[in-house]
């Protein structure tokens, strides 16, 4: 949550190499305390037959449209890296007014992912991910018509409050539609899909935000491209609704159910 706050002071100081450092240290910390943390270090083991598993995840039912809705994602991240800056920039601000924007996104995504966490939802994964996609797609079209900021950084910590659930319901599905020797293939594939959409979205909300009136038709881009993503997963008789039914609950599902379990 603090860290656009801090990459804002530490480029309003002008210390971009001090940034880049701090940022390489962080995340080589994060990484080994992940790689060494009980949650990693306690999941099963796969079986051997698991491994041998001998189909690409491409091929696996339901998971191409979930690539669709990782793209989709993936869009919005890009989008939005750009566009809050340069609505700040618009505003006549330094990077501060960014990093606290970018910091009420952060907030909403921690708090909402903790909340999402917290409860037990009875809906299916396919739906619950199609109504999470519906209502990150519609926040972009909120951003679109705001002008204080203000009233986006309200509007960017109640739409951050989605994507921390919707990232972790994506995951869940992909665990559970994905046989266990496909699954490490899979989620590669969906961060590849995933960053390469984000340079996408970079890339064209660097474009268009730069022309008069441009910064709306950013927001609304990232928006549009949410729809295909919604379709995929809306669909009752879709891929990944019908990949969902058929296949067994994931490690990821269940263990979320059950933690969530009210005690008797």
């Amino acid at each position: 949550m603090a860290g656009p706050l801090l990459v804002a002071g530490l480029v309003a100081a002008g210390s971009a190499s001090v940034l880049l450092a701090a940022s390489a240290v962080v995340t080589g910390i994060g990484t080994v305390m992940l790689a060494r943390g009980r949650a990693v270090n306690a999941m099963p083991a796969r079986p051997a037959a698991a491994r041998k598993h001998g189909r690409g995840s491409l091929r696996v039912p339901g998971f191409p449209a979930m690539l669709v809705c990782s793209a989709g994602l993936g869009t919005t991240f890009g989008v939005i890296t750009v566009a809050v800056p340069a609505f700040a920039t618009g505003h006549g601000s330094s990077g501060a007014l960014a990093g606290v924007l970018l910091a009420a996104l952060g907030t909403g995504s921690v708090l909402g992912g903790v909340a999402f966490g917290a409860i037990r939802l009875r809906a299916p994964l396919p739906r619950q991910f199609a109504v999470l996609l519906g209502a990150v797609a519609a926040s972009f079209a909120v951003y679109s018509v705001l002008r204080h900021p203000a009233a986006l950084a309200v509007a960017l910590f109640c739409g951050g409050a989605l994507v921390a659930p919707a990232l972790t319901v994506e995951n869940a599905l992909v665990g559970r539609i994905v046989p266990a020797g496909a699954r490490t293939e899979a989620y590669t594939w969906m961060v590849g899909v995933e960053v390469t959409a984000t340079a996408a979205g970079l890339q064209v909300t660097g474009l268009v935000a730069d022309r008069p009136g441009g910064l709306p038709w950013a927001f609304l881009i990232a928006g549009a491209a949410m729809i295909p993503a919604v379709l995929a997963a809306a669909r009752r008789s879709g891929s990944i609704t019908r990949a969902a039914r058929s296949a067994a609950p994931s490690p990821i599902a269940h263990a979320r159910s059950t933690s969530t379990r009210p005690r008797s």
